[in-house]
């Protein structure tokens, strides 16, 4: 995968969507030494790697954000398979799914990651660079969620004018510096 954020944007968003984010913030997305090369790393590596930034996802997306996303996504597939639906019907179809996301404890067993590629990655590349961007990448995924509109406000309207732009993250700067020097690595 050629977009590096677009990859942590997968664990996010499927962490978001599924386990709608946990309750405590804080650490490093990354349990392996900051100097340690990117392009060095071992398969076993590679796995500690996604499950440990799996796990910072969890902890790090305010569930809040998380739960909001999900509400706002549901309503958007709703109107996307009837376009006859109904403001009232969109706001209890986010309205539902924020519910059962917020009742439901972080899941991360869906998330899965593709550090194959890492051979490829620069030799200035390391963890410590993954960090900055994980870190920045979560940022930006609690700020775009945190944008959107609570369920009461969501209408045929503002999904038609905004739909498509859902949980659009900016691309931090830490994340496109270490995709020009990871362009192979896929989550």
């Amino acid at each position: 995968m050629n977009n590096w954020v677009q990859g942590l944007g997968g664990i996010f968003l499927v962490t978001a969507v599924i386990g709608c984010g946990g309750s405590s913030g804080g650490g490093t997305p990354s349990s392996l030494p900051p100097a340690t090369k990117l392009m060095s790393l071992t398969p076993a590596q590679q796995t500690q790697l996604c499950t440990d930034v799996t796990n910072y996802t969890v902890n790090n997306i305010s569930k809040a954000n998380g739960c909001k996303f999900a509400g706002v996504e549901s309503a958007v597939i709703v109107l996307a398979f009837d376009d006859t639906t109904t403001d009232a019907a969109l706001q209890s179809a986010c309205s539902q799914a924020v519910t059962q996301c917020n009742s439901a404890p972080p899941d991360t067993s869906g998330s899965t990651c593709d550090f194959s590629g890492v051979a490829t990655c620069s030799a200035d590349a390391t963890i410590g660079d993954f960090n900055t961007c994980a870190s920045a990448e979560v940022t930006a995924q609690n700020t775009a969620f945190g944008s959107l509109p609570d369920c009461s406000a969501i209408t045929k309207a503002w999904i038609t004018a905004n739909g498509d732009a859902v949980g659009m993250i900016t691309t931090p700067a830490s994340c496109v510096s270490l995709d020009a020097k990871c362009p192979d690595v896929g989550m």
